[in-house]
């Protein structure tokens, strides 16, 4: 269950990111106060004699901001995975330096427009070959359309039929060579938070559906799927309602105990 914060993370970022929001860090990362930086440390546990016990650091993701909410650098260390991330910022192009045990493994291009929108972004390899490119489109600040082009130039996938109510996303669709490959829905609710996302295919079976549940303080602590959940207890805050300490559990039974460290400017 190593992966559980990482995949939290994960989950805030699709989120933002498919909805296009115009975004600091801060926020896609939903974090509250103006955060320097921030270590998270999972460590496995146990339930010995009714109480869970903490064991052996298992994972460690790190962060770090600039005074705007940007990222400059963050890691991700688990098992045989070391991963780190430098952040260069240039007017409205930000690169995404990727290496890999010190090694470079990639280099991500974003391009912005003047209102934070993000226009196009392409994936290198670390020979400098392109692996994918996304190319943006919009109306009145509202995505309209993604075209996901392969590391041969050629279309793979176009997302597009976007609908909107109230200026949130509700649905968009998928298309690849074949035609509708699946269809995406997602719920909120009364504070404009996202509490459901389903993904149905061109026959309409349910591939994916997944339920997010918050505190009140817009922490994120549970998420259910089809056939599993995990879920945070026992959580400690600090004084600008961050998380700092939690038990992760699943309907597995497995636990994690989580430790954040976390500075501020």
């Amino acid at each position: 269950m190593k992966k559980l914060v990482l995949f939290s993370i994960i989950v805030f970022s699709l989120i933002s990111c498919s909805h296009q929001e115009v975004n600091n860090d801060w926020k896609i990362l939903n974090l509250k106060g103006k955060v320097q930086s921030i270590k998270y440390e999972t460590y496995e546990a146990s339930v010995k004699f009714g109480k869970v016990e903490q064991g052996e650091l298992e994972a460690t993701n790190t962060y770090e901001f600039n005074k705007d909410g940007f990222l400059i650098s963050s890691s991700t260390v688990y098992d045989d995975v070391n991963y780190r991330r430098v952040y260069t910022y240039n007017g409205d192009t930000v690169i995404r330096t990727i290496y890999s045990f010190d090694t470079l493994y990639q280099k991500v291009v974003s391009v912005y427009n003047a209102q934070r929108l993000l226009l196009k972004e392409t994936t290198y390899d670390s020979f400098g070959k392109i692996i994918q490119s996304y190319t943006y489109k919009y109306q009145d600040k509202q995505l309209t359309e993604v075209l996901e082009y392969c590391e041969d130039g050629i279309l793979c996938k176009r997302k597009s039929d976007y609908v909107y109510k109230n200026g949130k996303l509700k649905s968009y669709c998928i298309y690849n060579e074949d035609g509708l490959y699946e269809t995406d829905y997602f719920k909120y609710d009364n504070k404009g938070r996202v509490t459901d996302e389903k993904d149905v295919n061109s026959d309409g079976e349910v591939k994916f559906r997944q339920h997010l549940e918050y505190d009140k303080y817009g922490n994120l602590m549970k998420v259910s799927f089809k056939d599993w959940y995990y879920q945070y207890e026992k959580v400690q805050y600090d004084s600008f309602n961050n998380v700092i300490k939690s038990v992760i559990s699943s309907d597995d039974s497995d636990y994690e105990i989580l430790h954040a460290s976390i500075t501020y400017f």
